[in-house]
């Protein structure tokens, strides 16, 4: 597949309370659910690399504004919503121009895995986004994206539900408790690095899917 070259320009200004600077997501992605349901919720979901050429950052009292151009190697959700992007590039792979973040700020010369919102015909990368160098998307992670995570946007894994594709009548089987310990082990654990939450036969339950670096991992962590 040919690449294609896109501007990208990201705003950095919290929803409710904008901050002095924005977040640098240049290490490892931090995950508010699991990448599954971030990749279900997600309107686009592409891999890219943000080119150091054409970089720009501009200034004022509610914001900070990130210029970007990408480098789309691969769009793997959302292709029929490229038209609605307001494009000022056409390309065979589909073209977008602006992207919005809410404190976030991407590393020049670095491929990324991006998943977000397209807003009014604009693209939108949050702090709720799946934001992460593609050189730590890991083996199992890769195979969520490429083949099994669209597959499985019925299962219910973490308790919130954040917009419509996440609470319409979720199958149980991988929800993960509210409390505050087994959340926080959740989100740094085995499920969302190395496995991905599976519906049965029948499509009536859900249950995270053995791979053998899940077993692992697991191996590791249980006494």
């Amino acid at each position: 597949m040919h690449s294609t070259i896109h501007r990208v320009i990201l705003f950095s200004c919290a929803a409710l309370l904008c901050t002095a600077g924005p977040i640098e997501r240049e290490d490892t992605a931090v995950f508010l659910r699991h990448p599954q349901e971030q990749f279900c919720s997600a309107d686009f979901a592409v891999r890219a690399e943000v080119l150091p050429k054409n970089q720009s950052r501009e200034e004022n009292h509610k914001q900070s504004i990130f210029e970007h151009d990408l480098k789309i190697y691969h769009i793997y959700k959302g292709q029929e919503k490229f038209p609605e992007i307001t494009i000022n590039i056409t390309a065979d792979n589909g073209s977008f121009v602006k992207a919005y973040s809410v404190h976030v700020e991407l590393r020049s010369s670095t491929e990324y895995f991006l998943a977000g919102s397209i807003k009014k015909g604009e693209i939108l990368l949050n702090q709720r986004s799946w934001i992460q160098p593609w050189k730590e998307v890991t083996s199992e992670q890769r195979e969520g994206i490429e083949r099994f995570y669209g597959r499985n946007c019925e299962c219910h894994i973490t308790p919130a539900c954040f917009g419509a594709t996440d609470c319409v009548q979720p199958l149980k089987g991988c929800q993960v408790s509210h409390d505050y310990h087994t959340m926080q082990q959740f989100y740094q654990g085995c499920e969302w690095r190395y496995s991905y939450c599976k519906k049965n036969r029948e499509a009536t339950a859900c249950s995270w899917q053995e791979t053998a670096e899940y077993r692992n991992c697991r191996d590791k962590v249980l006494p």
